[in-house]
C-alpha cells in the first residue's frame, strides 16, 4: 500500500469486506443491517467512532510516508534513485511535476498537499532556505512571510542574509527592513540551532518534528487534495 495509489473501487471493496466481517461475519452475499455506517465508524473515537481506517484514507498516508523521505532526503538506495530520477531539490513541494513520469510517482505528487500543510524547514544556517518562497517560520499560517509594503525585497534573498555575521542571531536592522514590525516579533521566535547546521524538515503536527502515519492519515481525512480524487 505504500508504493502507489489504489483504485478507488478497489478500496472501496476492500472496506465492504471489512465491513461486513464486523456486522455480519457469517454471510458471504445478500443485504446486512450495520448499526453505524462506515463512515461513522471511521471517526476517531473521541468524535464518536470505533476508530476504522478507510483504505484509501490509509493507502494515502503511507504514501505521504514515502513522500516526506523523499522531501528530506532519507539515506536509503530507493529515495536516492527517485529524488536523482526527478531531480528533487529543496523546493519539491513547489516544483512543477513531471509530464512523463511512473505511476508510484504520480501517486507521491498526490500528497505533496498535506506535506505543504505541515512541512516546515528549520533554520540551521539558513543558506538552503529561500525567505520569500519556502516555508521556514512555523508561528505563522503557511509558513511563508511576506515582505512589507514598499520594501520591493530581492527575490534570491535567502535566510542566511537575516542572520548577523556569526550566524548566531537575527540581524534586527535588516529585518525591520524587509518586514512589519508584527513580523519581527514572530521571527524573531523562530528558534536557532547553538551550532550550525544544515536546514532540515520538521513535521510540525508532533512535539518532535518527526512524521508519523497516524497524523497524516487523520489530516489527509479532513484535506481536499487537489492532485487525487476525493477521499470521502
Amino acid at each position: 500500500m505504500i508504493d502507489f495509489q489504489f483504485p478507488k473501487n478497489l478500496c472501496e471493496q476492500l472496506d465492504a469486506i471489512v465491513c461486513r466481517f464486523w456486522w455480519n461475519p457469517k454471510s458471504k452475499s445478500g443485504p446486512y443491517w450495520t448499526p453505524i455506517s462506515w463512515s461513522s465508524s471511521c471517526r476517531p473515537q473521541k468524535e464518536g467512532g470505533l476508530g476504522f481506517r478507510k483504505f484509501r484514507d490509509f493507502n494515502q498516508a503511507l504514501l505521504s510516508k514515502l513522500a516526506w523521505w523523499v522531501l528530506y532526503g532519507k539515506d536509503c538506495l530507493c529515495i536516492e534513485v527517485l529524488r536523482a530520477k526527478y531531480k528533487v531539490h529543496h523546493n519539491w513541494l513547489n516544483q512543477a511535476p513531471h509530464s512523463n513520469a511512473s505511476l508510484v510517482w504520480k501517486s507521491l505528487i498526490g500528497t505533496k498537499h498535506l506535506l505543504s500543510e505541515v512541512a516546515c524547514l528549520l533554520v540551521g544556517n539558513g543558506k538552503s532556505i529561500r525567505t520569500w518562497s519556502d516555508p521556514w517560520v512555523p508561528n505563522l499560517p503557511g509558513f511563508i512571510p511576506s515582505p512589507k509594503f514598499g520594501a520591493n525585497p530581492d527575490l534570491a534573498l535567502i535566510v542566511s542574509q537575516l542572520l548577523n555575521q556569526d550566524g548566531s542571531g537575527w540581524d534586527i536592522a535588516k529585518l525591520w527592513h524587509f518586514f512589519e514590525d508584527s513580523m519581527v516579533d514572530i521571527i524573531m521566535q523562530v528558534p536557532l540551532p547553538s551550532f550550525l547546521s544544515a536546514d532540515c524538515w520538521s513535521w510540525t503536527l508532533t512535539n518532535l518534528g518527526k512524521f508519523t502515519i497516524k497524523f497524516a492519515y487523520w489530516l489527509g481525512r479532513i484535506s481536499s487534495p487537489p492532485l487525487m480524487m476525493d477521499l470521502s
